[in-house]
């Protein structure tokens, strides 16, 4: 379920700067009305495209960490048991290297 919703983030993302970059180039990319100086509040296709870039990696990031943890293998104690016999493997590497 988390992937889902992750995916729809994405597309979310991808939507809002596609539309955002659509109609901002109706407008032949003008930046009159993109400010809320006037006193007018209305959404300009840019706030849109900035919307839609700034979800994008928020959600891919969260993507890959979903998609690490479900193919991570199981973490295993490098440490021996006390009482073994056997050297570690560090111990081995360090017999063979050449002094």
């Amino acid at each position: 379920m988390k992937f889902v919703l992750q995916y729809l983030l994405l597309v979310l993302g991808f939507a809002l700067l596609t539309y955002g970059l659509v109609n901002w180039g109706r407008l032949n990319f003008s930046l009159t009305d993109a400010w809320f100086s006037d006193g007018q509040v209305a959404l300009h296709p840019l706030h849109l495209l900035i919307l839609g870039i700034a979800m994008i990696p928020p959600a891919m990031w969260e993507l890959f960490v979903l998609d690490s943890d479900t193919e991570a293998p199981p973490i295993i104690n490098p440490v021996e048991p006390e009482g073994s016999s056997q050297p570690h493997s560090s111990d081995a590497l360090l017999a063979k290297s050449p002094k």
